[in-house]
C-alpha cells in the first residue's frame, strides 16, 4: 500500500568542522526556527490537455527540517519537478497546502534559489559578471557581493576563469558557475532540477562530490530531484521515492550513511542496501502503474 500520510524527517547526526581561521564566510549557518523549512500537505496538481484531465500529483505530503538535504527520485514524468516548482512558487497546486519559511511559495523570493538542468546562462556575460546576476537583481552591495562571488568561484574550481564567456566553458564548468550563481545571494533554501544530468560520469560525480562539500560548509536546506539513485544515496540525509504518474510517495528512505562522504559510500554494504531498498521501491511502483 501506498504511504500517504505525512513524512517528517529527521536529519541523522553530522560532522560539522568550522574554518581554521574562525573568520566568518558566505551562507554561514545561522540558528534556525523548530518549524520545518518547508511543508507539503496533502497536494494535488492536474494539467488540462485536449485529451482530458491528467492527474500529475496525488495527495503529496512531506516536511523538510532546516539544513537538511532530500533528494525526489522516480519515474520519468512522476512530477518530482511539478512539485518542485510548487515549492519554488512557479507553479500552482489545486488542493492541499505549501508553506516555505512559513509562508506561502512565491517566485522571485529572496530566500529560495533554484537550479535547473541547463545551466541558463547569458553568453554575452562573462563568468564573473553571471554569477553576479541576482546581486543586480536583487539590488544588493555590489563591493560585499563581489568578494562572495570570487571566494565561490575559488571554491567550485573556476579561479582563473572570472573573464571567460559561456561558450569557452565546458558543460561541466557552466555548470559550476551556475552553482557558484545559486549560493552568491545566500538563498536559505536551495531547490536543483537534475542539474547534472546532462553530463558525464565522470564529471557528475565530481560536481555530485563538490555539492556535498558545499552543503556541509553551508548548511542550507537542500531538495534536489534526481534520476540517479546513487547520486541521490550520496548526497541526501532522506531518499524520497515516488509511483509513475500520478506521483505519489511510494517511500521515504533515511540515509544514514556518516559524513563527510565520498563517492566509495554508495559502495559499502549499508550504501548498497540503501540503494537496493530505493530500487526495489522503483521498481514495485512501476509494476503496480502496469497492472
Amino acid at each position: 500500500m501506498r504511504n500517504r500520510a505525512a513524512i517528517t524527517m529527521e536529519r541523522p547526526a553530522m560532522n560539522s568542522t568550522p574554518d581554521v581561521d574562525g573568520s566568518p564566510r558566505p551562507g554561514t549557518a545561522v540558528a534556525q526556527s523548530s518549524e520545518p523549512a518547508v511543508t507539503v500537505s496533502g497536494v494535488f496538481k492536474t494539467y488540462a490537455t485536449r485529451d482530458g484531465v491528467v492527474e500529475a500529483v496525488r495527495d503529496v505530503s512531506f516536511e523538510v527540517p532546516h539544513g537538511h538535504v532530500v533528494s525526489m527520485v522516480g519515474p520519468s514524468g512522476c512530477g518530482k519537478s511539478t512539485v518542485l516548482k510548487m515549492i519554488a512558487g512557479l507553479e500552482t497546486y489545486d488542493r492541499g497546502t505549501i508553506t516555505v519559511r512559513g509562508s506561502d511559495p512565491a517566485p522571485g523570493r529572496r530566500d529560495c534559489g533554484i537550479m535547473m538542468q541547463s545551466a541558463v546562462l547569458l553568453p554575452w556575460r562573462t563568468v564573473r559578471d553571471n554569477v553576479m546576476l541576482p546581486v543586480e537583481i536583487l539590488g544588493l552591495d555590489k563591493s560585499e557581493s563581489a568578494q562572495r562571488t570570487q571566494d565561490l568561484l575559488e571554491l567550485v574550481g573556476l579561479q582563473g576563469f572570472e573573464k571567460k564567456f559561456p561558450w569557452e566553458l565546458s558543460g561541466g564548468m557552466q555548470q559550476r558557475v551556475s552553482l557558484a550563481r545559486l549560493l552568491v545571494f545566500e538563498p536559505q533554501l536551495l531547490l536543483m532540477d537534475e542539474p547534472f544530468a546532462a553530463l558525464d560520469e565522470m564529471t557528475r560525480e565530481r560536481l555530485d562530490l563538490e555539492l556535498v562539500q558545499l552543503h556541509e560548509r553551508f548548511q542550507r536546506t537542500l531538495i534536489y530531484v534526481t534520476h540517479n539513485i546513487a547520486e541521490a544515496v550520496l548526497i541526501s540525509d532522506t531518499v524520497i521515492v515516488m509511483t509513475a504518474r500520478p506521483g505519489e510517495i511510494v517511500d521515504i528512505v533515511p540515509i544514514d550513511l556518516p559524513r563527510p562522504r565520498t563517492i566509495m559510500s554508495t559502495t559499502t554494504p549499508e550504501g548498497t542496501a540503501l540503494i537496493e531498498r530505493i530500487r526495489r521501491a522503483l521498481d514495485g511502483s512501476t509494476e503496480e502503474e502496469v497492472q
